[in-house]
């Protein structure tokens, strides 16, 4: 879990699609130190995992992503210059998951974009 460690919630809206969840990331996390030493980028496996845990506190159900469709990474992420962040995301229930569609935003610029489907765990 990444959630109140490398990034905390600061604000979740419902919207007409979906949900957009304000987050802020954490620059003194650990994981920094390795990705990279003296310029921290957020590494592609953090920013799903952080989608994945909005979109679990959103339904208040377990997930497992299952698939990623497309992943599109447009721009960095650096926990300095961009800590706070807007996740995006409609969801389409399945039955025995969901599907979505998902940006990693801040005001004008967009640095992921992503089509998934998220399992429901029993």
């Amino acid at each position: 879990m990444l959630l109140n460690s490398y990034f905390e919630i600061t604000n979740k809206v419902a919207t007409d699609d979906g949900f957009r969840y304000s987050v802020k990331l954490n620059p003194d996390h650990e994981v920094y130190k390795g990705h990279f030493p003296g310029m921290p980028v957020c590494p592609g496996v953090c920013s799903t995992q952080m989608i994945r845990e909005c979109i679990q506190e959103a339904t208040g159900v377990k997930l497992l992503i299952s698939e990623l469709k497309q992943v599109k990474f447009s721009s960095l992420i650096t926990p300095n210059e961009n800590p706070n962040l807007d996740i995006v995301f409609s969801l389409s229930d399945e039955g025995d998951s969901y599907k979505t569609k998902c940006t990693i935003e801040s005001g004008d610029t967009t640095f992921l974009t992503l089509k998934g489907e998220l399992k429901k765990m029993q």
